[in-house]
């Protein structure tokens, strides 16, 4: 402190402490020596003779000598130590602040390498998807294709030596593959398009009912040519918030495929329930030859080859499953499936609830 002994004995400590500090030195002062006879050290901050500020700790005792009452202060210069301490301070801060950037790096490296495993899985379902066109363009389209070639060419040169029956089963033959081939070409532009993004569902609130009425009877003659029922369980008003074209794909699909495993004389059910204050599900349920383990686990994954025959050879190409998956999911729902060999399959997907008029 610069200063010789009669600068400091018998002096206030408060002349020494630095003007901000006194306040707070005097009170402690007074408080402790109330109830003792010590005071447990503190530091503060006090002024030399030419002005420099020391980090002081502060030990005091209160004595009697001769019948008086004096303060024994001892004074501990604490300038390193304090020096010591801001620089820990410093250090654990920088340190804390590595710690933040390293769990900061370790959470984008999480996150790069999420984005890398989906990208790796996208290009996985692109090479799955350009793998089952050219399958389908391949195998599906041009057979049938060949097939229908080689009977127009069998009428065109033998058409005055056939009997009209003849003739009558070859056009019948080329009516069926006309048409399955006409709903595959318009499922796979529909699931190419979905696949894109290029469908954009434009949700209104309508009556799922109502829907499903004109799909059943638009649906009634191809029921009614292997004698199976299409029944609609309701006809309660059950409002949903959807899209009315892709629900009608959805619900269009879903019958068509019952139709087509159910056995003649059998019988599919359509119905819709409020799941709960959010969704609707809708449910097409059927009594026909139903699928196996094996098949449940293949009939909404693209990189699987799914092939199946209806109860009349009625050949199925997994396709149309797909594009309904992707519509449901589209429109904000989820769809699955319930069945057991020889017993029937149910599908059920639900719509988001519309608000009621």
């Amino acid at each position: 402190m610069n200063c010789n002994e009669e600068d400091v004995i018998g002096k206030n400590i408060l002349e020494f402490v630095h003007p901000d500090e006194r306040e707070r030195v005097a009170q402690l002062h007074i408080q402790r020596f109330k109830y003792d006879m010590q005071i447990q050290p503190y530091e503060t901050i006090i002024l030399t003779k030419d002005g420099n500020e020391i980090n002081v700790e502060i030990n005091g005792s209160l004595l009697e000598q001769k019948g008086r009452k004096i303060v024994m202060v001892i004074l501990r210069d604490i300038t390193l130590r304090t020096i010591q301490q801001e620089q820990q301070e410093i250090l654990i801060s920088q340190l804390e602040e590595t710690r933040k950037n390293l769990l900061k790096e370790k959470a984008e490296l999480v996150s790069l390498n999420e984005k890398l495993t989906e990208s790796e899985q996208n290009m996985k379902d692109a090479l799955a998807v350009k793998e089952r066109f050219l399958s389908i363009i391949s195998h599906d389209l041009i057979n049938p294709v060949s097939g229908s070639k080689s009977l127009i060419n069998l009428l065109y040169n033998d058409y005055e030596e056939m009997k009209p029956e003849e003739i009558r089963e070859i056009l019948l033959a080329l009516r069926d593959t006309l048409v399955n081939l006409d709903d595959m070409v318009n499922t796979l532009i529909l699931w190419a398009k979905s696949q894109s993004s290029q469908i954009k569902p434009n949700p209104i609130d309508f009556n799922i009912n109502d829907l499903i009425f004109s799909i059943v009877s638009l649906l009634s003659a191809q029921a009614l040519n292997k004698q199976i029922k299409l029944i609609q369980d309701s006809n309660k008003d059950i409002i949903v918030y959807a899209d009315v074209n892709i629900t009608q794909t959805i619900l269009r699909n879903l019958i068509s495929n019952a139709i087509k495993f159910t056995f003649e004389g059998g019988q599919v059910n359509i119905g819709a329930t409020e799941q709960n204050d959010k969704f609707v599900e809708v449910y097409v349920k059927d009594n026909g030859i139903g699928m196996s383990e094996e098949a449940l686990n293949k009939i909404f994954k693209l990189e699987s080859s799914f092939y199946t025959f209806g109860t009349n050879s009625e050949r199925g190409y997994g396709l149309g499953l797909l594009l309904v998956k992707n519509f449901v999911e589209l429109l904000g729902g989820k769809i699955s499936v319930e069945s057991k060999l020889n017993q029937g399959s149910t599908f059920r997907f639900t719509l988001p609830k519309g608000n009621e008029k």
